[in-house]
C-alpha cells in the first residue's frame, strides 16, 4: 500500500439556512447522503434529535463536501436546548414544550453532476411532504408527532443494491447492470411525556418503510426495508426550574430484502465485505439478499439554567448487530457486522442583550466495528483464530458557535454560525492487510440577513461556501483488483480530495394576525473538487449541482 499524503489547509465556508420550523421538520428530516437511502435522505438534511428511527452505531460516509442545513431566520424563534429538544429524552417533553404548534411543509429537490461515487446516481430528484405537531396535554403532559412521505428518482445507471451503501459497515452489493430507480418511503413517529411531581416520564415510537424498484430494466430489481423503533426515558428535576437529570434509551429494528430478476439480460452481482475483490456471482434467474439490523442506545443527560444560560450535557452508548445472508431459511449462514459507539456532547444557548442570542455546541462520537464471514460449512473444520475480515475505527468531532441579533433598526436581523468538523476514518481489510486512513477537516461559517417589511411580510437572503480538506492515505489502485478499482477506489479517492461548495438561499414569509405563518424558500448549491499537492487517481471529473424549492404553513 502506498500512503498518498494530502495537504491540510484552512477551510472556510459560508452557508445559508433559510428554513422555517416546518422546513426543518419536513424538508430536513433525513441524514445527508447522495444515493438511495433507507428513508428520504438528501444532502444537508437530518432526522429529529428525538427520533427513534435515526440509524444508531453508524457514522455514514457522507457525500464529500455537502454542508448540513443550518436553522435560518425564517424560523419563529431560535431553537432552545433541553432534555427533550437536545438529548431526545421523551421524559423531558413536559419540561421543554410549553406551547402548541403544527407545521405542514412540502419540498422538491434536484441534484445532478458527474462528480459522484460509484453507487451514486448521475441525477437525483426528491419530492417530500410531511407534518409535525406538538401540543400540551393538560397541565402535566406534552406530546409530539411527525409524518413524512417521499418520492425519489435516481437516474443514470444506478448500481447499488442496498439501502445504505455508504454506512460504516463494509458490506455492499453491486449490480454490474446499472438501472434507473424509483423509490417511495414513509415514516411515522410520535412521543409523549407526563410530569409526576418532580419526575418526568415519557415514551416514543415510530415506524418506517421503503420500496425501491427499477424503471423499465431488462434486469428488474426490487428493494424493500421496514422496521419499528421504540424508546422511553425518565427525567428528575433536582432544583426547581434550574437543574434536571435524566436517562433514556431506545431500540430499533430494520429488515431489508433485495431481489434481482434476469428477465431479458444476465448480470453479475458483487457482494463486498472488504477491500479484496469478491467472487462475482452470475445471475441467470433470481438473486436474493436479506439484511436484518437491530440497534440500541442508552444515554444520560444533565440539563439546567444558570444566569440566563441554558445548557445540556449528555452521553450515549450505542450498539448494532447486522446479519447479511442469501439463503432463505430459518437460520441462514450470515455475514455479521457488529458495531459499538460512544457519543458525548454539550449544548448551550443564552442572551447577549435585548433580542440578541448566542448558541454553542460541541459533540464527539467514536465508533468501532468488525465484520465476520459465516463459519465454515464443515462442522469438523478447525476454527479460525481471528475470523474478523474487516475492522473500522472512526471518530468525529463537531463544534459550532452561533449568533442572532438585530442589525441597526428598521427590522433588520443578522445571523451567523461557525461550524468546525474533524472526521477520522481508519478502515482495515484483514484479508489482504491493507488500510485506508482519511482525516478530513472542515470549517463552516453560515450567514444570512432578514428584513421585516411590515404588514406581516419578511424576506431573508444569504450565500454559502464550504471547503473540506483531507489528509491521509489509501490503497494504491494498481495493487488492488479490478472490482476495487471500479467500486471502492473512486469513493476513497473522493473522500481524500479537497471539496468546495458554493450556494445561495432566498426566502420570504407572511405572518397572519391569528398566528399563522406561510413561508417559501429556494436554495442552490454547487460542489466541485479542489486541488492538493498529491492528486489521487480515480477522482471523477466535473462537479455537482443541487437546488431545492420548499414551502409550508405553521399554525399556532
Amino acid at each position: 500500500m502506498v500512503r498518498r499524503m494530502l495537504v491540510r489547509t484552512v477551510a472556510m465556508s459560508v452557508v445559508v439556512g433559510a428554513s422555517a420550523f416546518a422546513a426543518q421538520s419536513v424538508a430536513a428530516q433525513a441524514r445527508p447522503t447522495a444515493g438511495p437511502t433507507t428513508i428520504g435522505a438528501a444532502p444537508g438534511s437530518r432526522l429529529h434529535s428525538w427520533s427513534v428511527l435515526a440509524p444508531l452505531a453508524d457514522l455514514p460516509r457522507e457525500f464529500p463536501g455537502w454542508m448540513p442545513v443550518f436553522g435560518g431566520l425564517l424560523d419563529d424563534a431560535p431553537r432552545g436546548v433541553g432534555p427533550f429538544e437536545t438529548a431526545g429524552n421523551p421524559g423531558g417533553l413536559p419540561f421543554d414544550i410549553v406551547d402548541s404548534r403544527a407545521s405542514f411543509g412540502m419540498s422538491t429537490e434536484r441534484s445532478s453532476g458527474d462528480y459522484r461515487r460509484p453507487f451514486d446516481a448521475v441525477r437525483e430528484s426528491r419530492t417530500r411532504a410531511g407534518a409535525v405537531g406538538r401540543q400540551r396535554l393538560g397541565r402535566t403532559g406534552a406530546g409530539i408527532g411527525s409524518v413524512m412521505v417521499e418520492n425519489s428518482g435516481y437516474r443514470g445507471d444506478v448500481h447499488s443494491e442496498g439501502a445504505r451503501p455508504y454506512s460504516s459497515s463494509p458490506y455492499a452489493v453491486a449490480d454490474t447492470f446499472g438501472s434507473d430507480l424509483d423509490q417511495f418511503s414513509a415514516r411515522l413517529e410520535a412521543a409523549g411525556g407526563w410530569r409526576l411531581g418532580a419526575w418526568g416520564v415519557g415514551v416514543a415510537a415510530g415506524f418506517q418503510g421503503q420500496e425501491t424498484r427499477t424503471v423499465a430494466s431488462p434486469v428488474p430489481r426490487r428493494m424493500r426495508s421496514a422496521g419499528p423503533g421504540v424508546g422511553g426515558g425518565i427525567v428528575r428535576e433536582l432544583i426547581a426550574d434550574r437543574l434536571q437529570a435524566g436517562v433514556s434509551g431506545h431500540w430499533q429494528s430494520l429488515k431489508e430484502t433485495v431481489e434481482v430478476y434476469t428477465v431479458a439480460a444476465a448480470t453479475q452481482i458483487l457482494q463486498f465485505g472488504a477491500y479484496i475483490d469478491p467472487p462475482p456471482a452470475v445471475v441467470t434467474s433470481r438473486y436474493h439478499r436479506g439484511i436484518e439490523r437491530e440497534a440500541w442506545t442508552l444515554g444520560a443527560a444533565l440539563s439546567g439554567t444558570e444566569q440566563g444560560v441554558d445548557w445540556v450535557l449528555q452521553g450515549r452508548r450505542t450498539g448494532a448487530d447486522e446479519r447479511h445472508y442469501n439463503e432463505q431459511s430459518n437460520d441462514p449462514r450470515s455475514d455479521l457486522w457488529r458495531a459499538n459507539g460512544l457519543s458525548l456532547g454539550l449544548a448551550t444557548t443564552g442572551r447577549l442583550s435585548g433580542a440578541a442570542r448566542w448558541s454553542a455546541s460541541i459533540g464527539w462520537t467514536a465508533l468501532d466495528g468488525e465484520a465476520e464471514p459465516p463459519p465454515p460449512v464443515d462442522p469438523d473444520a478447525d476454527p479460525i483464530d481471528d475470523p474478523v475480515t474487516f475492522r473500522v475505527d472512526e471518530r468525529q468531532l463537531v463544534g459550532s458557535v452561533g449568533l442572532r441579533a438585530p442589525l441597526g433598526g428598521d427590522g433588520w436581523v443578522v445571523a451567523g454560525t461557525l461550524t468546525m468538523v474533524s472526521e477520522v476514518r481508519d478502515r482495515r481489510d484483514e484479508i489482504v492487510r491493507v488500510t485506508s486512513h482519511i482525516d478530513v477537516r472542515t470549517v463552516g461559517l453560515a450567514t444570512e440577513v432578514a428584513r421585516d417589511l411590515g404588514g406581516g411580510w419578511g424576506v431573508v437572503v444569504g450565500g454559502s461556501a464550504l471547503s473540506a480538506q483531507p489528509v491521509g492515505g489509501i490503497p494504491t489502485p494498481d495493487a488492488m483488483g479490478p472490482a476495487y478499482r471500479r467500486w471502492i477506489g473512486p469513493e476513497l479517492a473522493m473522500a481524500g480530495t479537497p471539496a468546495t461548495t458554493l450556494g445561495f438561499t432566498a426566502g420570504a414569509r407572511w405572518d397572519a394576525d391569528d398566528g399563522r405563518r406561510v413561508w417559501l424558500r429556494v436554495s442552490s448549491a454547487s460542489l466541485s473538487p479542489g486541488s492538493s499537492a498529491a492528486s489521487l487517481p480515480q477522482v471523477p471529473e466535473g462537479d455537482r449541482q443541487r437546488w431545492e424549492l420548499s414551502g409550508g404553513v405553521v399554525l399556532r
